[in-house]
């Protein structure tokens, strides 16, 4: 019984070793449907709630033909200064969002948050301070973002929370959800399901000479295509950004109740997106900023371009996709004046001194029915 034992111990060795050297030799890339969070494990840390968060503390630069990006990251895991208590007299802004919010190819002070910043303290009057802060997180969907701001940001005390929506919250981002819909109401689904999750969370978990083999890579690469580990949306692309779609839009009224509870302005601007310029038909957002400006929050809808004067294309990285120093320069601009013409940056109404507000009777109106179905 032992001699078999050995022998079947031994033949699964061999056939693993085999499989290795098959893969090593067939698989141009077998670690290529990995998330970049498992992959570079030093700049993050998983969250059995947001799936990811940023390393407190975590600095590196990212390299490419095109930029060279510095990061350094704060105590409380955001792409900024570090953030004290607010002071008398400072209007503070959070912007939130994704890769294009947190400045991705660009230093944090050519990040358009931060050159916001310097746009709106210009105009700052009686000696009050206005400071905008990033906490964008690259890879993050609409979900995230939400939620993070939900669990992680709120004791901030921001005056306006500035959300960047972008193409990719509907499309590329739904296979990462942390909510499902239910009856139009979101319900909150477990993360540690996601293939995010399983592939980070082993390769945690693993000695980095198991973490380097190729076979071990393929198969966690795999598991992005398991249709039960991409969560409950429906598998038709269509269906899929349509409920996209309803989810944002009932993250959008939570935040919006969210604020007024707590004494804070919602502003969402719609990202800036090359392909929407190259494709004019391309329609991803489809009803979307209609329906939350039916919920009673400004809109800037920049999805289409940010320079009215000029080629938009000339802002973005030609290979990175992201926007250059210059297309986040244009895309500040563009917010200030927004906000400006919203009056959105002068201060709430405050009700107690803790900073909540209480909500006006029928104050907010009727939310729009939920739309599940196919559509732009």
């Amino acid at each position: 019984m032992g001699s078999r034992l050995v022998l079947a111990c031994g033949g699964l060795l061999l056939g693993l070793l085999v499989s290795e050297a098959l893969v090593a030799a067939v698989v141009p890339a077998p670690g290529g449907g990995i998330h970049f969070v498992a992959r570079a494990g030093s700049c993050c840390l998983i969250d059995p709630r947001l799936l990811w968060v940023f390393r407190p503390g975590a600095a590196g630069t990212w390299e490419s033909d095109e930029f060279r990006e510095r990061t350094t990251i704060n105590s409380i895991g955001m792409r900024d200064r570090e953030v004290g208590p607010k002071r008398p007299g400072e209007f503070r802004i959070l912007a939130i969002g994704d890769s294009f919010t947190y400045g991705h190819g660009v230093q944090l002070e050519e990040s358009w948050p931060k050159v916001l910043e310097a746009r709106l303290a210009e105009g700052a009057r009686d000696g009050r301070t206005v400071s905008v802060l990033n906490a964008g997180q690259p890879g993050y969907g609409i979900d995230q973002v939400f939620e993070s701001f939900r669990l992680r940001r709120l004791d901030l005390a921001p005056d306006l929370v500035v959300v960047g929506l972008h193409s990719t919250d509907v499309t590329d981002d739904a296979d990462k959800p942390l909510f499902d819909l239910q009856d139009g109401r979101l319900v909150q689904v477990d993360a540690r399901r996601n293939w995010v999750w399983i592939q980070a969370s082993t390769l945690d978990r693993l000695p980095a000479s198991l973490r380097a083999s190729k076979l071990l890579r393929l198969v966690l690469s795999s598991l992005r295509a398991v249709p039960w580990l991409r969560g409950p949306g429906p598998r038709d692309p269509g269906a899929l950004h349509a409920w996209q779609r309803d989810k944002a839009v009932a993250e959008m009224a939570e935040l919006l109740d969210l604020g007024r509870a707590r004494g804070f302005r919602v502003v969402v601007v719609l990202m800036p997106s090359d392909w929407a310029q190259r494709d004019p038909g391309w329609q991803p957002f489809g009803d979307l900023p209609g329906r939350i400006r039916a919920l009673g929050l400004p809109v800037l809808d920049l999805f289409r371009g940010i320079d009215d004067g000029g080629d938009s294309l000339r802002l973005f990285f030609p290979k990175d996709k992201h926007l250059t120093a210059e297309g986040n320069r244009v895309l500040a601009d563009r917010v200030a004046e927004f906000l400006v013409e919203q009056r959105a940056t002068e201060f709430p109404s405050r009700g107690p001194r803790d900073g909540r507000a209480a909500i006006a009777p029928g104050a907010r109106g009727e939310r729009p029915p939920t739309n599940r179905s196919a559509g732009g």
